[in-house]
């Protein structure tokens, strides 16, 4: 019979969450995994505790308030989650802005219109106050308010 996979979990660097893995047997519930500091709390979880989906790995969260945990689950953080959604938006528009400042110079030179241009650049700087993503109540949400018409592919789609 395999041993059931178990994780250790503690908070890092006040952010962040953790994970240490171990197969049972490696230590016990009443004694501190090595890795996890003295005065930190931990909490011993099986792989059902974890969201099935890693895509907002750095928002998830556990709470440490029931002496060595407890057999709750760990959740994401939907405002970390929308702050690594707008992260990726960012990363998304910046080449999209780059061409554009390109386009507005060449536009100046010849002294044309560049109302246009200004708009799309505005279009894009307003990308991360979208009602879609504001609005958002799940992880899923947040994953489906991606611009694909805007910004292309998302980098959600497998």
């Amino acid at each position: 019979m395999t041993p059931e996979k178990r994780f250790a979990l503690y908070p890092y660097n006040s952010n962040s969450l953790a994970i240490v893995s171990a197969v049972e047997g490696t230590f016990t519930e009443e004694e501190r995994p090595a890795p996890v500091p003295e005065g930190v709390p931990f909490a011993f979880v099986n792989a059902e505790a974890f969201p099935s989906d890693a895509t907002f790995r750095d928002a998830w969260e556990y709470d440490f308030t029931e002496p060595n945990g407890s057999a709750q689950n760990v959740s994401v953080n939907l405002d970390k989650a929308k702050e690594i959604h707008k992260g990726f938006l960012r990363m998304a528009r910046k080449p999209l802005l780059e061409q554009l400042d390109i386009e507005m110079f060449k536009l100046q030179e010849v002294n044309l219109p560049t109302t246009e241009v200004a708009t799309k650049k505005q279009i894009l700087r307003d990308i991360t106050q979208t009602t879609e993503l504001s609005e958002a109540q799940t992880p899923e949400e947040v994953k489906l308010s991606w611009p694909s018409e805007i910004l292309g592919n998302s980098p959600y789609s497998s």
